[in-house]
């Protein structure tokens, strides 16, 4: 889950508080974010006229509408169809079938929704809210939270306790056979007391943090961004020239963490990083433009000329898209640390904390070393969708982010500056790189 990611960005107060009332004022379970949310577009598919003999009518149904979601609302399904070598129709064909086994929610969880959306990988954060994230979302979600994105948080309430979801997850999905396959574990939730390893290279005047998750979200006082600020002074008091951090098998969490305990203490001024991300459905464009006041062009004003990895498929189903900036303000007057930062990646990096590497490649914060990303770093949080009937959750994220060249940054991740060969360790070969540096 990607929460908090324009922390980094000024906002004042007053808009802040706007917000807030806003949302308090607006939602309900059919409402987005400041303005009504619009209806799940249907799609007529002869698949859905054929009769299924002992079939929960309301399952059906349900069924339909993740379809409809999937196909009109979700920004990857082309890119998942790549990256998982599934075929979309087949996979609507194969799980339509089986929904007269379902004879519960949890049954129609279990041989229906679940295996369903599993099938294309949690490609763009695609998954069931199991047991765990539901409890994670409902945690993060409530609109009295005033810290961060309230209308998200607000819209995704509204989802989170429709009475079919309120039920479903009272006594349900945390007795489920079946758990959906999701990137980002529910066990990563909650940074660990291990957290956070430091080390010195004074031969080589480096020195060295290995973060293993990105999610103490939006508490400023805390051990772990104390712990990294007074890392950072140290460095800086002790004339450090090169400073390693560690990202290797961090799935994500907040982009709030690496942001403000990391990119604003150290910078010496503001920097922007800008990308484009494509928008299928009027409900995420809903959703996006009120929730994070973005705006939003069609998509026949994308300048495709300047995007040569940008696949037409990507953009076949898109109908909008947002040229987005993030901008990072230093939080103090002189950075904490001015020496050379370096950055350790590798396949595991994905969500917030590929966010984090997406941004060093294109600001140059940091050097990367290590292998191609896992992705999905560049774009909106994951919107939720609960099914009227049933009560199950889905999520998905609300943007498809392109890479500078337009490529999916889901499907190719980033590319690190200094790739590693098979065998090699990153730390290894930045160590090398620091040596023929200094």
């Amino acid at each position: 889950m990607r929460a908090g990611e324009d922390t980094a960005i000024r906002k004042n107060r007053f808009q802040k508080a706007l917000a807030l009332i806003l949302a308090l004022v607006l939602f309900s379970p059919l409402a987005g974010c400041g303005e009504r949310m619009p209806e799940v577009k249907h799609n007529d598919d002869p698949l859905w006229s054929v009769k299924l003999d002992g079939a929960n009518p309301e399952y059906v149904e349900d069924y339909k509408s993740l379809w409809d979601l999937l196909e009109n609302e979700y920004p990857m399904l082309n890119a998942a169809q790549r990256i998982t070598g599934k075929n979309a129709e087949n996979e609507k064909r194969r799980y339509y079938y089986n929904i007269p086994y379902a004879k519960t929610p949890q049954d129609f969880n279990n041989y229906v929704v679940g295996p369903c959306i599993s099938a294309f990988g949690g490609t763009g954060h695609l998954s069931v809210l199991n047991d765990d994230l539901y409890k994670l979302y409902y945690s993060v979600s409530k609109p009295a939270l005033k810290q961060w994105d309230n209308l998200m948080a607000a819209y995704n309430y509204s989802q989170l306790t429709m009475p079919a979801a309120t039920r479903f997850y009272d006594d349900g999905i945390r007795d489920s056979v079946f758990q959906s396959r999701v990137k980002d574990s529910p066990a990563v939730y909650g940074n660990r007391e291990d957290n956070l390893t430091f080390r010195d290279y004074p031969e080589d005047s480096a020195a060295y943090v290995k973060i293993g998750y990105m999610n103490t979200y939006f508490d400023f006082e805390n051990d772990e961004y104390n712990a990294l600020s007074e890392f950072f002074a140290r460095l800086e008091t002790e004339h450090i020239k090169n400073c390693i951090i560690d990202i290797r098998g961090n799935p994500g969490g907040s982009d709030g963490y690496w942001s403000n305990a990391i990119v604003c203490p150290n910078l010496r001024e503001s920097v922007t990083m800008e990308n484009y991300e494509l928008i299928n459905g009027d409900i995420c464009k809903t959703y996006i433009t009120n929730c994070y006041q973005e705006d939003v062009a069609p998509i026949s004003l994308l300048p495709k000329k300047t995007l040569p990895g940008l696949r037409a498929d990507d953009i076949e189903n898109a109908r909008y898209f947002i040229d987005r900036s993030w901008t990072f303000y230093p939080s103090n007057a002189q950075p904490l640390y001015s020496g050379r930062f370096w950055l350790l990646v590798d396949k595991e990096n994905y969500s917030a904390s590929e966010a984090f590497v997406a941004f060093c490649k294109a600001t140059g914060f940091a050097t990367l070393v290590g292998e191609t990303t896992g992705g999905d770093g560049i774009g909106q949080n994951p919107i939720v969708f609960c099914l009227l009937h049933s009560g199950i959750c889905i999520r998905f994220s609300a943007s498809n982010g392109l890479n500078p060249d337009g490529s999916c940054n889901e499907e190719t991740g980033t590319v690190p500056d200094y790739p590693i060969k098979a065998n090699e360790d990153a730390l290894v070969k930045c160590l090398s790189l620091v040596g023929s540096t200094s």
